[in-house]
Protein backbone atom coordinates (compact mmCIF):
# COMPACT_ATOMS: atom_id res chain seq x y z
CA UNK A 1 0.00 0.00 0.00
CA UNK A 2 1.40 3.61 -1.29
CA UNK A 3 1.53 5.85 1.67
CA UNK A 4 2.46 9.45 1.79
CA UNK A 5 3.18 11.70 5.83
CA UNK A 6 1.35 14.77 5.90
CA UNK A 7 2.65 16.48 8.82
CA UNK A 8 1.42 13.61 11.77
CA UNK A 9 -0.91 11.84 9.02
CA UNK A 10 -0.12 9.18 7.45
CA UNK A 11 -2.08 9.32 4.05
CA UNK A 12 -2.40 5.63 2.43
CA UNK A 13 -4.31 4.90 -0.93
CA UNK A 14 -4.55 2.56 -3.73
CA UNK A 15 -4.55 3.46 -7.02
CA UNK A 16 -7.05 2.33 -9.77
CA UNK A 17 -5.94 2.46 -13.44
CA UNK A 18 -8.96 4.15 -15.41
CA UNK A 19 -7.20 4.58 -19.33
CA UNK A 20 -10.45 6.65 -20.44
CA UNK A 21 -10.29 9.50 -17.84
CA UNK A 22 -8.04 12.24 -18.96
CA UNK A 23 -6.84 13.39 -15.63
CA UNK A 24 -6.60 11.95 -12.19
CA UNK A 25 -9.23 12.11 -9.48
CA UNK A 26 -9.11 11.34 -5.64
CA UNK A 27 -12.03 9.94 -3.67
CA UNK A 28 -12.30 9.97 0.11
CA UNK A 29 -14.70 7.88 2.05
CA UNK A 30 -15.30 6.53 4.86
CA UNK A 31 -13.66 3.10 6.51
CA UNK A 32 -11.69 3.18 2.64
CA UNK A 33 -8.53 3.84 1.81
CA UNK A 34 -7.91 7.40 -0.30
CA UNK A 35 -8.91 5.84 -3.70
CA UNK A 36 -6.79 7.61 -7.19
CA UNK A 37 -8.31 7.02 -9.90
CA UNK A 38 -7.61 7.97 -13.94
CA UNK A 39 -4.63 6.91 -16.83
CA UNK A 40 -1.37 4.76 -15.86
CA UNK A 41 0.62 7.27 -13.47
CA UNK A 42 4.29 5.43 -11.64
CA UNK A 43 4.27 4.98 -7.69
CA UNK A 44 6.82 8.51 -8.10
CA UNK A 45 3.26 10.30 -9.85
CA UNK A 46 1.15 9.15 -7.41
CA UNK A 47 2.82 10.32 -4.41
CA UNK A 48 3.24 13.93 -6.27
CA UNK A 49 -0.50 13.86 -6.85
CA UNK A 50 -1.38 12.84 -3.16
CA UNK A 51 1.25 15.56 -1.83
CA UNK A 52 -0.69 18.35 -4.03
CA UNK A 53 -3.86 17.09 -2.66
CA UNK A 54 -3.12 16.05 1.04
CA UNK A 55 -4.56 18.95 2.89
CA UNK A 56 -7.79 18.47 0.81
CA UNK A 57 -7.64 14.87 1.78
CA UNK A 58 -7.02 15.50 5.83
CA UNK A 59 -10.12 18.08 5.38
CA UNK A 60 -12.51 15.63 3.76
CA UNK A 61 -11.37 12.66 6.05
CA UNK A 62 -11.99 15.01 9.01
CA UNK A 63 -15.86 16.04 7.63
CA UNK A 64 -16.43 12.29 6.64
CA UNK A 65 -15.58 11.35 10.49
CA UNK A 66 -16.84 13.70 12.03
CA UNK A 67 -20.59 13.59 10.05
CA UNK A 68 -19.94 9.66 11.02
CA UNK A 69 -19.25 10.49 14.80
CA UNK A 70 -22.80 12.30 15.33
CA UNK A 71 -24.94 10.62 12.75
CA UNK A 72 -26.26 13.64 11.92
CA UNK A 73 -26.89 14.53 7.72
CA UNK A 74 -26.06 18.40 6.87
CA UNK A 75 -25.50 20.24 3.52
CA UNK A 76 -22.10 19.02 2.02
CA UNK A 77 -22.81 15.40 3.49
CA UNK A 78 -22.76 12.31 1.16
CA UNK A 79 -25.25 10.06 0.72
CA UNK A 80 -24.59 6.88 -1.41
CA UNK A 81 -26.81 5.87 -4.31
CA UNK A 82 -25.86 3.51 -7.19
CA UNK A 83 -22.58 2.71 -6.32
CA UNK A 84 -21.13 6.50 -5.70
CA UNK A 85 -21.27 8.89 -3.10
CA UNK A 86 -23.59 12.48 -3.96
CA UNK A 87 -23.58 15.56 -2.26
CA UNK A 88 -26.59 16.27 -0.25
CA UNK A 89 -28.41 19.64 0.66
CA UNK A 90 -30.81 19.93 3.53
CA UNK A 91 -33.12 22.81 3.38
CA UNK A 92 -35.09 24.13 6.11
CA UNK A 93 -38.10 24.52 4.70
CA UNK A 94 -40.65 25.59 8.29
CA UNK A 95 -44.18 25.24 6.10
CA UNK A 96 -43.17 21.55 5.02
CA UNK A 97 -45.66 18.88 6.37
CA UNK A 98 -42.89 16.65 6.81
CA UNK A 99 -39.10 15.77 6.00
CA UNK A 100 -39.00 15.05 1.90
CA UNK A 101 -36.03 13.79 -0.07
CA UNK A 102 -35.55 14.18 -3.76
CA UNK A 103 -32.69 12.86 -5.85
CA UNK A 104 -31.36 15.31 -8.64
CA UNK A 105 -29.09 14.49 -11.35
CA UNK A 106 -26.34 15.06 -8.81
CA UNK A 107 -27.48 15.36 -5.43
CA UNK A 108 -29.98 14.61 -2.99
CA UNK A 109 -32.16 17.50 -1.52
CA UNK A 110 -33.75 17.33 1.77
CA UNK A 111 -36.93 19.48 3.05
CA UNK A 112 -36.64 19.54 6.29
CA UNK A 113 -39.50 21.30 8.97
CA UNK A 114 -37.53 21.54 11.88
CA UNK A 115 -34.14 22.92 10.54
CA UNK A 116 -30.77 22.66 8.32
CA UNK A 117 -29.94 19.18 9.88
CA UNK A 118 -31.59 15.36 10.33
CA UNK A 119 -30.68 12.41 12.07
CA UNK A 120 -29.45 9.58 9.81
CA UNK A 121 -32.16 7.28 11.53
CA UNK A 122 -35.15 9.87 10.95
CA UNK A 123 -33.86 9.82 7.32
CA UNK A 124 -33.48 6.16 6.45
CA UNK A 125 -37.13 5.37 5.90
CA UNK A 126 -37.00 7.74 3.12
CA UNK A 127 -33.90 6.77 1.45
CA UNK A 128 -35.27 3.04 1.68
CA UNK A 129 -38.69 4.30 -0.08
CA UNK A 130 -36.08 6.17 -2.59
CA UNK A 131 -34.22 3.12 -3.17
CA UNK A 132 -37.13 0.32 -3.79
CA UNK A 133 -38.75 3.04 -6.29
CA UNK A 134 -35.27 3.51 -8.30
CA UNK A 135 -34.88 -0.75 -7.85
CA UNK A 136 -38.47 -1.05 -9.54
CA UNK A 137 -38.08 1.60 -12.28
CA UNK A 138 -34.25 0.03 -13.37
CA UNK A 139 -34.87 -3.31 -13.06
CA UNK A 140 -38.25 -4.02 -14.40
CA UNK A 141 -37.38 -2.95 -17.62
CA UNK A 142 -34.13 -5.16 -17.64
CA UNK A 143 -36.06 -8.03 -16.37
CA UNK A 144 -38.28 -7.53 -19.44
CA UNK A 145 -35.76 -7.22 -21.91
CA UNK A 146 -34.07 -10.22 -20.68
CA UNK A 147 -37.31 -11.94 -21.00
CA UNK A 148 -37.96 -11.30 -24.17
CA UNK A 149 -34.68 -11.88 -25.26
CA UNK A 150 -34.12 -15.28 -23.66
CA UNK A 151 -38.02 -16.57 -24.71
CA UNK A 152 -38.51 -16.95 -20.80
CA UNK A 153 -42.03 -14.62 -20.44
CA UNK A 154 -43.25 -16.66 -23.51
CA UNK A 155 -42.57 -20.16 -21.79
CA UNK A 156 -43.71 -19.07 -18.42
CA UNK A 157 -46.95 -17.48 -20.17
CA UNK A 158 -47.99 -21.01 -21.70
CA UNK A 159 -48.18 -22.59 -18.40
Amino acid sequence: MPQFQYGQTLIEWRFELAPDLKRHYITVERGELVLLRGPDASLEEQTQLIRQRARWICEKRQQVNQLVAEEIIVTGSRLRYAGRSYYVEVQHQPDAKGVALRFTASRFVISNPTGTSIKSAQLAPFLTRFYMERAHSKLLPRLRYWEKKNGLGIARRAH
